[in-house]
């Protein structure tokens, strides 16, 4: 903000500090009474001086530029004619297309909503992803349980089996006599 925003100047003849706060668009050096022009620094709307490479106010925000519809120069807002080719710039046009603050307040609501329907489908969007990661992770781990049960089983059965045989060795040496 305070790279566009002139509060106080020097004034060129004298040197003398001259605050802005209480200035109208013809400065006056309280030093030597040298009458400065601001007209393409003074915000039309506020007031509100900026320097010249400013196209927006930094304090009320309204746009201090507009285009000529003949050749396309950017001009500043209060001028008449264009300041390459001359052509006359409408005021009455420009009034009457001035966005009034609700109007303004209204599209800036307008474009946050925009902004906040994007935001969530792009978090529904990621959501959906981990919702989709989550329900593999899960499938995978379910699979390795199944893997580890059947292994549990096939362990299983193969210690029955040797059991099964060492009973079957003992009870053949028993009746064979052999213990």
């Amino acid at each position: 903000m305070a790279r566009y925003l002139i509060l106080a100047m020097e004034c060129p003849l004298c040197g003398t500090n001259i605050n802005l706060d209480s200035q109208s668009a013809q400065v006056r050096c309280p030093g030597c009474g040298n009458e400065i022009p601001l007209r393409d620094r003074l915000c039309p709307y506020c007031g509100a001086y900026h320097n010249k490479t400013a196209t927006s106010c930094q304090k009320c925000g309204l746009e201090m530029t507009r285009r000529c519809p003949q050749c396309g120069a950017l001009n500043w807002v209060g001028d008449e004619e264009c300041g390459e080719c001359g052509a006359t710039l409408d005021m009455v046009a420009l009034l009457t297309g001035q966005l009034t603050t609700t109007d303004r307040l209204d599209q800036q609501m307008a474009e946050a909503r925009q902004i906040k329907d994007l935001e969530e489908t792009a978090s529904d969007a990621r959501m959906e992803r981990m919702l989709a990661k989550e329900a593999a992770r899960q499938a995978e781990i379910r699979r390795r349980i199944q893997e580890q049960k059947e292994q549990e089983r096939k362990a299983l059965t193969a210690t029955g089996i040797i059991a099964g045989i060492v009973l079957i060795f003992l009870l053949v040496s028993v009746l064979a006599g052999w213990f």
